[in-house]
């Protein structure tokens, strides 16, 4: 559709067209040339946040197995701390309860010999008072007891 209109024009308006032409395959050439510029710029910048990115996600797996392992070494410190402080209050616990025991059967067997001792001095009277009786044929003659009012 071209040719044929340019085929009634004159010199000076092929010449023009031909300039337009070059002028539009110049701007189109120079814009191959900015799109292709541009997605070089994206594909680089690309390329670096990618790489961005991994340095990141290493510097994060680092730190979180550095604080993992703080965290383990936390965790076993104070396992042996609960530990220590555990066997140190069951022993003080056993200790008192030893001691207890011990005056326990203290008090007891004091109990106990208290008991015996007058269970002795009863039985003893009472075989005294047995002996009177049977030295006196059987009957004792004792006090009247006072009466109370």
């Amino acid at each position: 559709a071209l040719e044929s209109s340019l085929s009634n024009a004159s010199p000076r308006e092929v010449r023009q067209c031909a300039s337009v032409q070059q002028q539009q395959a110049a701007l189109v050439a120079e814009s191959d040339r900015q799109v292709s510029s541009v997605q070089a710029l994206f594909a680089d910048a690309r390329g670096q946040l990618g790489q961005m990115i991994s340095s990141a996600q290493a510097q994060l797996q680092t730190d979180a197995e550095s604080h993992l392992a703080t965290l383990q070494q936390g965790h076993t410190t104070a396992l042996g701390e609960v530990e220590t402080t555990f066997t140190a209050r069951r022993e003080q616990a056993q200790g008192i309860g030893d001691n207890y025991a011990d005056e326990s059967l203290q008090a007891a067997n004091s109990s106990a010999e208290q008991a015996q001792s007058r269970l002795g001095n009863i039985a003893a009277a009472a075989r005294s008072v047995g002996q009177e009786k049977a030295q006196v044929g059987g009957v004792l003659q004792r006090s009247p007891k006072p009466k109370l009012r």
